[in-house]
C-alpha cells in the first residue's frame, strides 16, 4: 500500500514539474515616460504599450503611437534588430505561430502580449 502512495507522489511531482514551464519574467511596471520607452528599448513594446496606458489612460491606438514617437530617435540595440527581422522572417514565410514562439522566447513574456506585439509587427 505504501509503494502505491510513493507513485502516486512521484506522478504528482513530475506532473508538477513539467507542467511549470519555462518561467516568465514579471511584466516591469513603470511610473514616469522614461521607463515606458526603456521598457520598449528591451523589446517589450506592447508591455511599453500598456504601461503607457495606465500612465496616461489613453487608449491603445493613442499609446501605441505614443511609445513609437518616444523610439524614433532612439539607438536601436543590434541584438534587438536582428531578433525582430527573424520574426518578421518567418511572419513573411507565413509561420505566425512560430513568428509568436519566437518572440516569446526572445523577449520572455506571455502568449497573449507576444501575439499582439507580432501581430503589429505584422501590420507595419
Amino acid at each position: 500500500m505504501v509503494a502505491v502512495y510513493v507513485i502516486i507522489g512521484f506522478i504528482v511531482l513530475l506532473v508538477l514539474f513539467f507542467a511549470s514551464g519555462k518561467n516568465v519574467d514579471p511584466a516591469p511596471v513603470a511610473t514616469n515616460d522614461e521607463e515606458v520607452k526603456n521598457i520598449a528599448l528591451s523589446g517589450r513594446k506592447m508591455i511599453a504599450v500598456k504601461e503607457y496606458q495606465k500612465l496616461r489612460g489613453t487608449g491603445h491606438e493613442d499609446s501605441l503611437h505614443a511609445v513609437n514617437e518616444m523610439l524614433k530617435n532612439s539607438p536601436v540595440d543590434p541584438q534587438t534588430e536582428q531578433k525582430i527581422k527573424e520574426v518578421k522572417r518567418l511572419l513573411n514565410r507565413g509561420e505566425k505561430i512560430a513568428a509568436i514562439k519566437a518572440y516569446r522566447e526572445i523577449y520572455g513574456i506571455g502568449l497573449k502580449d507576444a501575439k499582439e506585439a507580432v501581430e503589429l509587427l505584422a501590420d507595419s
